[in-house]
C-alpha cells in the first residue's frame, strides 16, 4: 500500500511539474502559440473590370490591396472580366474551387448584375460588390460616394476655365457614372453659372482607342480648355497636352508625369476601409447592408500647387461643409437641363435615388455633339 501511495504520489508531483512547465512556457510563448492557431492562410480574390495596371480606379484598388498585410491573406487578381459574357461566373468558379477564396471583391461598375447570378451557387463564400443590392445574404454592396469630390473637381474646372466650356469624358451611362456628371456640373456652376459641361460616352471601360477618339470628338467640338474623366486614361491626358487643354484627374494622381496637365486628382485612399470590410468577413461581422464611403472616408480633391489660393480656400470650405454638415451635393433646389425641379428646396437625394434613379442631368449638362465641330 504505502508503494503505491508513494507512486501515487511521484505521478502527482510529475504532473504538476508538467502542468507548471507548461504554464510557464505559455505565459512567455503565447504569441507563438497564438500564431500557431492563426497560421491558417484566407485567400481573397480580387475581381477587375478590364485591366488591373490601368492607371485609375483599378490600380488604385490594387494599390490598396498590396497594402494590405493583416489576417494571413493571399490575394488572388482576375482581370479583364466583363458584364454578360459569362466571364464573371468564370472568374468566381475558379477563384472558389482553385484557388479556395473565402472572400470576394468585385468593385466595378458593371458586375453586380451577374454577381447576383452567382452568389447564390457559393453562400458560404463573402461578396463585396460595387452598388449591390442588399437582397443577397452573401452580398455587401458598397456605395463610394466619389461624387462628392467630384463637385469639389466641378468647382476647381469651372475656376480655372477661361471659355467657361468644359468637357468630361465618361464611359457608360448608368445611375452612379450619371450622379457623378451632375455632381461635377453642379459644383462648376456654383463657381460660373453659365458653364457648360459637355459630357460624351465612350461606352467602354477598357478600350483606350475608343476613349482616345472621343475626347477628341468633344475637344474638336467645342472651345474647351478643361477636360474632366470619370475613369482615367492616359491617352486623354495626353491628348489635353497635345492641345493646350488643362485636366481633372481621378482615383490616381499622376501629377509626377502630366503636372502641367492637370490641375487636381480626385483620389480616396481605400486600404482602410478595405481592410475593415475584411476584418469584418473574417470574424463573423459581415453583413449583407449596403456599406456608403463618403468624403469623410480619406476621399479628397488633390488640388495642383498651380491653382490660385483663393480658388483653393474656397474649394477646401465646400469639402469641409461636406464633412460637417448634413447637405449633400445633391440638396434642393436642384434643376434638371429642361428646368424641372427635380429636388426641391431644403431636401436631400436620397442614397437610393442617386444609386438606381439617376437618369437624368441637372442644368448645365449637355449631351449632344454637333456633326460639324467647331476647331
Amino acid at each position: 500500500m504505502k508503494k503505491i501511495m508513494a507512486g501515487l504520489t511521484l505521478l502527482l508531483l510529475a504532473f504538476c511539474a508538467a502542468a507548471f512547465s507548461c504554464s510557464y512556457y505559455w505565459l512567455n510563448n503565447s504569441g507563438r502559440i497564438t500564431e500557431m492557431f492563426d497560421r491558417r492562410e484566407t485567400v481573397v480574390g480580387v475581381i477587375f473590370e478590364g485591366d488591373r495596371h490601368d492607371s485609375s480606379w483599378n490600380e488604385s484598388m490594387l494599390e490598396a490591396f498590396e497594402k494590405i498585410q493583416d489576417y494571413n491573406c493571399r490575394f488572388v487578381y482576375v482581370d479583364f472580366v466583363h458584364r454578360g459574357d459569362g466571364s464573371f461566373g468564370a472568374a468566381v468558379d475558379k477563384l472558389v474551387n482553385r484557388d479556395k477564396a473565402e472572400v470576394i471583391f468585385s468593385l466595378g461598375m458593371q458586375q453586380p448584375a451577374d454577381m447576383a447570378q452567382v452568389c447564390s451557387e457559393y453562400p458560404k463564400v463573402k461578396f463585396y460588390t460595387g452598388y449591390g443590392e442588399d437582397s443577397y445574404p452573401n452580398v455587401c454592396g458598397i456605395v463610394v460616394r466619389l461624387y462628392q469630390a467630384q463637385y469639389q473637381a466641378g468647382m476647381l474646372a469651372a475656376a480655372e476655365s477661361k471659355s467657361g466650356e468644359i468637357a468630361i469624358v465618361a464611359p457608360m451611362p448608368n445611375p452612379v457614372v450619371i450622379a457623378t456628371v451632375n455632381a461635377f456640373a453642379l459644383g462648376a456652376r456654383r463657381i460660373r453659372p453659365d458653364a457648360k459641361i459637355h459630357v460624351i460616352w465612350t461606352n467602354t471601360f477598357d478600350n483606350n482607342a475608343k476613349v482616345a477618339a472621343a475626347c477628341d470628338k468633344i475637344l474638336s467640338a467645342y472651345p474647351v480648355d478643361v477636360t474632366a474623366q470619370i475613369n482615367q486614361y492616359r491617352e486623354v491626358l495626353d491628348i489635353c497636352r497635345r492641345r493646350g487643354v488643362k485636366a481633372i484627374g481621378v482615383c490616381r494622381n499622376l501629377s509626377e508625369e502630366y503636372g502641367e496637365v492637370l490641375l487636381g486628382t480626385v483620389v480616396w485612399k481605400s486600404d482602410d476601409f478595405i481592410r475593415t470590410l475584411i476584418k469584418d468577413a473574417l470574424e463573423g461581422r459581415f453583413s449583407p447592408a449596403s456599406r456608403f464611403v463618403s468624403i469623410d472616408d480619406d476621399m479628397q480633391l488633390v488640388i495642383s500647387g498651380a491653382v490660385d489660393s483663393d480658388n483653393r480656400s474656397r474649394i477646401e470650405d465646400v469639402g469641409r461643409r461636406l464633412r460637417y454638415t448634413n447637405r449633400d451635393v445633391f440638396y434642393g433646389p436642384v434643376r434638371d437641363n429642361r428646368g424641372q425641379i427635380r429636388i426641391p428646396a431644403g431636401h436631400n437625394l436620397s442614397d437610393q435615388a442617386v444609386v438606381s434613379r439617376m437618369d437624368w442631368y441637372v442644368d448645365g449638362v449637355v449631351e449632344d455633339v454637333p456633326a460639324a465641330g467647331r476647331k
